[in-house]
């Protein structure tokens, strides 16, 4: 029999949500047992949890606008305490890893710990929260997953060094394995819709998401001590002796390079080869009005573009099985109505919009 072991783990568990205020919480300890195998320089790292209450509110929103729905669905802000004076690898609630190499940080000297904020973004209903969209320039995009990271030292926001790097590792999902992942960074347009940009550069060439497959224990809010110092030595570590040394649960990530903070999307482009076509639905009524389309058999979604009194969704493929999700807002009750449906010329008239719950609307946006 294999005999099981363990790459070194420092613990943090980590609850999350935003809007609250950050509060500190005591270091937890590690039974002897498992302590015996980490490391001397090895330490439990403190961590930080917001508290989330939109996320247990079931009950139906009644006079929330469709901007207030849209916070009541974010994920949570996970906040992990980093020393930087070692290579890390941290695990957030979702299954994203961020890979943070010893000295990527512009610190000017300044030796405090940082704090390594992070929100995960895999469901629709999570796309929805914050109008990411999966497009760039003008082509679909379909996605892995989305994060917001950012750090801060002493209140202040932290950059990257010139020519820093990390890493972000994405679970891959059965409905879209993919070998042609790559890094997109993200930026609000003039609607407030996230829009991506597909990253040229990483260490001197277009870097596409490497399949790293294996075998890992699953820890929710783990840091790990990776001791490599080039991101390289850590996939050859993470395939030939880190994977031959965890037997319990799987490993199946997209490993992207990644040069700034902020939005990153592990996605690569549809290649469509039906029509493309701008698809438009029509509402009765002139409530404050959000449309998305998601698509079925690709992890995608879109929002409308409001033109003439018609929501449009441009470039979309005709023949394309959709799902239509809309939410209005007459100024007193939000509504929702959801259709099913496939993209063609002749365009979609939505309506029976109802009263809903928070919980209903979840399952309208992330059940196919």
């Amino acid at each position: 029999m294999k005999k099981n072991t363990f790459l070194p783990f420092i613990i943090v568990f980590v609850a999350g949500c935003s809007g609250e205020p950050t509060t500190p919480i005591a270091e937890k300890t590690v039974n002897d047992q498992f302590a015996e195998q980490l490391p001397d320089s090895t330490n439990v790292i403190p961590y930080s949890v917001h508290t989330d209450i939109a996320a247990v509110k079931k009950i139906t929103p009644s006079h929330l606008s469709i901007g207030q729905l849209k916070k009541r669905l974010k994920p949570g802000t996970q906040v992990f305490t980093w020393s930087a004076e070692t290579d890390t690898l941290i695990t957030c609630k979702k299954g994203t890893v961020v890979y943070l190499p010893k000295g990527c940080l512009q610190l000017n000297g300044n030796l405090s710990s940082v704090q390594i904020e992070v929100q995960e973004y895999y469901s629709f209903s999570d796309f929805l929260s914050e109008e990411l969209s999966t497009i760039s320039g003008n082509r679909l995009l379909e996605t892995g997953g989305m994060v917001y990271v950012s750090v801060q030292q002493d209140g202040q926001s932290v950059g990257l060094k010139k020519g820093g790097q990390y890493a972000l590792y994405f679970p891959k999902k059965a409905e879209n394995v993919s070998d042609s992942m790559q890094t997109f960074y993200g930026s609000r347009n003039e609607a407030g819709i996230v829009t991506w940009r597909l990253k040229t550069k990483a260490w001197g060439a277009k870097e596409p998401g490497i399949a790293v497959q294996g075998t890992y224990t699953q820890q929710k809010g783990a840091t790990v001590n990776f001791n490599q110092n080039k991101l390289e030595e850590m996939r050859i570590a993470f395939n030939e002796k880190a994977m031959d040394q965890i037997e319990e649960a799987e490993l199946n990530y997209y490993v992207l390079n990644v040069s700034s903070f902020g939005w990153v999307n592990c996605d690569r482009f549809w290649n469509v080869k039906e029509q493309l076509i701008d698809y438009v639905v029509s509402v009765d009524g002139t409530s404050d009005m959000n449309i998305n389309i998601i698509f079925k058999d690709i992890r995608s979604i879109l929002p409308a573009v409001k033109q003439n009194g018609k929501y449009v969704f441009k470039n979309v493929p005709v023949n394309s099985r959709v799902k239509l999700v809309g939410i209005s807002y007459d100024g007193k009750q939000p509504a929702l109505s959801v259709a099913h449906t496939t993209i063609t010329q002749q365009g979609y008239q939505l309506d029976g919009f109802r009263s809903f719950t928070l919980q209903e609307l979840k399952k309208a946006l992330n059940s196919l």
